[in-house]
């Protein structure tokens, strides 16, 4: 089995943002193929869960913690020994939905932005900019920050990027 194109799961993860409704839809539909016999089934859709859980409504991570059974049910998945490939298709299921159970019970959110500020030299100055790897903050005299994405390092790593691709 194939797995799930890049922009499906992206595609997904909008729909889950869009209403309640659909977020739950989504959520029931996906734990209902959860229950398929198929190893391939089961890991695609723990792959989904995982990112939707990650990168889609923040209600569908929260919802699907009430309803961790179905999961909880991979970790222990197994089977008769495939002829090819053995029990390799049953440890991934089990492996999948212990990565997606520390995902949805992690207490640790995504860092979005990585920045460091000395608070005493902000303090200090009326007029503050700085550039780190990938954000430029200026702050003022009135205490707000604004971050912004730098323009040189991005334009650096993406001609790289392009030149690589060109020349391999």
């Amino acid at each position: 089995a194939n797995p799930t194109p890049g922009y499906v799961l992206r595609d997904i993860a909008k729909l889950s943002t869009e209403s309640p409704q659909t977020c739950a839809y989504i959520e029931d539909y996906l734990l209902d193929k959860l229950k398929s016999s198929s190893a391939h089934v089961k890991l695609k859709v723990l792959k989904i869960l995982k990112y939707v859980s990650e990168n889609g409504n923040p209600n569908f991570k929260y919802d699907l913690r009430r309803q961790t059974q179905p999961i909880r049910d991979c970790t222990s998945f197994s089977g008769p020994p495939d002829t090819l490939l053995g029990n390799s298709p049953y440890l991934s299921v089990r492996d999948a939905a212990k990565v997606l159970l520390d995902t949805l019970f992690s207490e640790e959110e995504p860092m979005r932005t990585r920045v460091a500020i000395d608070s005493e030299s902000t303090a200090k100055s009326s007029d503050t900019s700085f550039s780190s790897d990938s954000v430029v903050v200026q702050t003022s005299g009135s205490g707000k920050m604004w971050g912004y994405e730098n323009p040189y390092t991005r334009q650096s790593s993406l001609r790289s990027i392009v030149i690589e691709s060109v020349l391999t």
